[in-house]
């Protein structure tokens, strides 16, 4: 998994950005040449250029492979770079990705994952958004129900994403270089984060026995992995 805006080739929260970010959105096909050459698969938190008409393109997630190019989110609610980096946009619905038969993967952008808007104050309504995905992913039948999180947050423990998302398997990969903590949480407790500004790759294996439809025990393995990535980094 790789963080939000991975791509741009700047600092995020630069204003104006210095240099000028790169939004060429031909890093959709160097991943999925990657993930050919690996045999893996990317979640990626890109701002990609996808029309001229856009004064500023939109902060997505994709899930990319060697044969796949999925648009998985758009980011709803607008961080400080709104309109400055990227457009934020309330009406695409974050959608998930059957992965296979067993493992669906879905997507939210940084503090479109967070249930409050403000967890720190009183407390708003919850996103609506978080319904609507949980019904959808739901929908698909999966066993295995990952949740990626490309973000730029600085301030991670300090907000409701963790757990806002006990039901599911979560994994985030944040770039911000303030308090930087990326992290991956399993349904069944295990957890691991990584802090810091580092350009590193983490990759877990993990087992977790999970109930199927008829009731069977059914064990599955998974590589999930994690790239923190520092702001000054390039991919």
């Amino acid at each position: 998994m790789l963080p939000e805006a991975f791509n741009i080739r700047t600092t995020y929260n630069n204003d104006p950005p210095i240099p000028t970010p790169s939004y060429d959105p031909g890093v959709k096909a160097c991943l999925r040449m990657i993930a050919a050459e690996f045999r893996v698969v990317f979640v990626a938190g890109l701002i990609v250029e996808e029309s001229a008409e856009q004064a500023r393109p939109f902060s997505s997630a994709y899930f990319l492979g060697a044969h796949t190019c999925k648009l998985l989110a758009r980011k709803r609610w607008g961080d400080q770079m709104a309109g400055r980096l990227y457009a934020s946009c309330e009406e695409w619905p974050s959608v998930p990705y059957l992965h296979d038969d067993e493992t669906a993967v879905a997507a939210l952008i940084c503090i479109d994952a967070q249930q409050y808007r403000k967890p720190e104050g009183p407390p708003e309504p919850c996103n609506p958004e978080h319904a609507a995905l949980r019904k959808r992913i739901d929908e698909t039948k999966a066993l295995r129900k990952i949740l990626c999180v490309p973000a730029n947050l600085k301030n991670l423990l300090e907000t409701d994403i963790e757990s806002a998302w006990q039901d599911m398997d979560l994994v985030v990969a944040n770039s911000s270089a303030e308090k930087c903590v990326s992290v991956i949480k399993m349904r069944n407790g295990m957890r691991r984060d990584e802090p810091g500004k580092l350009n590193k790759v983490v990759v877990e294996q993990l087992d977790q026995t999970i109930q199927d439809a008829n009731a069977r025990q059914a064990t599955h393995d998974l590589n999930a992995s994690l790239t923190v990535t520092s702001v000054d980094s390039n991919w």
